[in-house]
């Protein structure tokens, strides 16, 4: 008996311990990753929903730099949240507060498109993560 006590505070001891060290791996809606070539004068766009209570998590590198924007359709058009002109990296997260502007507007869904557009004279590589997960 006293060996089953001892085995059971082990595993509830594993148990613990790796909700702590993974707490949001079961809160995970979506993992997007995905690499691109832009051709000179084109762009990219992924667009994604985040309903409320949602986070985005995103990064990006890219090979040579590329206009960056984060942008919604909104009532009186395209709403940008974020916009970068010379970049060839970046990373963020999209809070609820974010974009709690832009899900109002659309039935309480947020549909978010970010855009690479390549305006150099050569093809750059674009290499995206991003994770939607529950608050």
């Amino acid at each position: 008996m006293k060996k089953f006590f001892c085995l059971m505070v082990v595993f509830c001891s594993l148990v613990v311990f790796s909700g702590i060290c993974y707490a949001d791996e079961g809160k995970v809606v979506k993992e997007v990753s995905d690499e691109k070539t832009i051709k000179p004068g084109k762009f990219h766009e992924k667009c994604v929903t985040l309903l409320p209570r949602q986070v985005f998590d995103y990064k990006f590198e890219s090979s040579g730099p590329v206009y960056f924007n984060i942008h919604y359709h909104g009532e009186y058009g395209r709403e940008y949240m974020i916009q970068k002109e010379t970049i060839s990296s970046y990373e963020d997260t999209i809070t609820e507060f974010q974009y709690k502007k832009a899900y109002k507007q659309l039935s309480k869904k947020a549909h978010l498109c970010m855009l690479w557009r390549n305006n150099t004279d050569a093809p750059v590589e674009l290499s995206i993560d991003c994770v939607t997960s529950k608050k």
